[in-house]
């Protein structure tokens, strides 16, 4: 009896041990493949099974270049970025591997910019190894991985134990964007790239190396396994000759083996990439950038492929979400270089899901705009200013007089992270997000935007 109790306690305090190293785990692990706590791997993850038509694979060129939610709104391709900074050549291969477990693409499109190095930065190193659920494939890929210290890698606990001082928000609320995200990164900064011309049209050779070879044999025989076809691409950036050779030699290799493929540095012209507006850096396109080649890709995979058109299908509506998700993302981007503010509340009219926070003192005239005119545009009596001065538009719905008569405080919950919060100070009321106050009493219209579906202010915007 008192062997059977021991065995008991021991089996429990094993329960609780595995709960606790488990929920650690949760916490402290690995949730970062291109920056800003968005994970391509948990997004892969989080797609319900052959949904896929169009797979992509790369680095940060990949989901820099082409971005699923335009395919699929001027499309219908449910396309999807298998793609993380720094890619390799192992890491892409057997996130394609992953990727297969749970879709069947008609087409795999891989970037082959893995050819043109072997090792990459620690941070990239942690992100294509950390984020492969643990299985036999997430073990091979390691061993081929050029680390030293594999068994961390593997085991992944003594990489990431030491997590606590850098744990952020969504270390503990997962970030909603990185389970129905569809593995593209908006980036809309915009910096002159100075071209080498003639770099894209030399044809001065590097022979393809043996792990080129077999890297692009281990595509072949994956896609003939599953039965999809295989297309080669090469996203803009501005190279360097040792790269352009490499890339020539593989074509060349690529051409032997029938394998097609796509370089779009040779395309600049025609797809009117330019290079003072669409990169974000040398190595990288932006938003604008990235929308002329996935147009491009959209027109070529319908004509050339046959890409069924789902749009409208409920079992689709990740894709659905992550167009949405980034239409605001575009639309805050593009709200910066509006000057007028009835243009403005056209735009945010546009949108659901924001919380809107307005202070006008005075009547609104006497100033350069409208401002009585703007704020009736968005369904407020802008006799408003004349009571409170403060009115809010929460998700379509203007709120009854905030705070009423009598109420020394009012609190909205923006996010499970941000709190806005009306208070009264003497006879005047001060208007606050996380202890930060938006306004100071003035002649003219300010206009706080919150993004409940970004889960992120606009900026804070004032017209007189």
């Amino acid at each position: 009896m008192k062997q059977t109790g021991k065995a008991i306690r021991i089996l429990l305090f094993a329960v609780v041990a595995a709960l606790c190293i488990a929920g650690a785990y949760r916490i402290l692990s690995w949730k970062d493949t291109m920056g800003d706590y968005l994970s391509s791997a948990e997004q892969l993850y989080a797609t319900p099974r052959d949904l896929v038509d169009v797979l992509f694979v790369g680095s940060s060129h990949c989901y820099a270049g082409v971005n699923p939610d335009l395919l699929w709104r001027d499309f219908g391709i449910a396309a999807f970025d298998m793609a993380i900074s720094g890619q390799d050549k192992p890491s892409s291969l057997y996130y394609t591997k992953e990727a297969l477990k749970s879709q069947s693409p008609k087409v795999i499109m891989v970037d082959l910019l893995a050819t043109t190095f072997e090792e990459g930065v620690p941070g990239n190193v942690y992100r294509n190894m950390l984020s492969m659920r643990s299985s036999p494939d997430q073990v091979r890929m390691v061993l081929e991985e050029p680390v030293e210290e594999k068994a961390d890698y593997i085991l992944k606990w003594p990489v990431i134990h030491s997590r606590y001082r850098e744990l952020k928000a969504y270390d503990f609320v997962s970030n909603e964007y990185s389970r129905y995200g569809r593995g593209y990164c908006y980036r809309f900064a915009a910096n002159e790239v100075i071209h080498r011309p003639g770099t894209e049209s030399m044809e001065d050779t590097t022979l393809i190396s043996d792990g080129n070879r077999r890297w692009v044999d281990s595509f072949i025989r994956l896609a003939e396994k599953k039965g999809a076809s295989l297309h080669m691409i090469i996203l803009p950036y501005e190279m360097s000759i040792e790269d352009k050779m490499i890339f020539n030699g593989v074509q060349d290799y690529l051409a032997e083996k029938g394998i097609p493929c796509i370089d779009f540095n040779c395309m600049m012209s025609t797809l009117d990439i330019r290079y003072l507006t669409d990169f974000m850096d040398e190595g990288h396109l932006n938003y604008y950038g990235g929308a002329k080649v996935t147009n491009y890709l959209g027109q070529f995979l319908r004509d050339t492929y046959g890409i069924e058109n789902h749009a409208g299908e409920p079992a689709y509506a990740m894709w659905d979400k992550s167009l949405k998700y980034g239409e605001h993302l575009v639309a805050r981007e593009e709200s910066r270089a509006i000057f007028e503010p009835n243009e403005y509340m056209d735009l945010l009219l546009s949108l659901e899901d924001l919380t809107i926070v307005l202070r006008m003192d005075g009547d609104g005239t006497g100033t350069q705009f409208d401002l009585p005119g703007a704020v009736s545009a968005i369904g407020l009596d802008p006799s408003f200013a004349r009571k409170t001065g403060i009115a809010i538009v929460d998700r379509g719905t203007v709120l009854p007089e905030v705070p009423r008569a009598g109420e020394e405080l009012y609190l909205n919950e923006l996010s499970f992270q941000d709190m806005l919060s009306i208070t009264r100070d003497d006879e005047d009321l001060v208007i606050e997000v996380n202890g930060e106050e938006l306004f100071e009493p003035y002649d003219g219209l300010g206009v706080y935007v919150y993004d409940r579906l970004l889960g992120e202010p606009w900026q804070t915007r004032i017209f007189y």
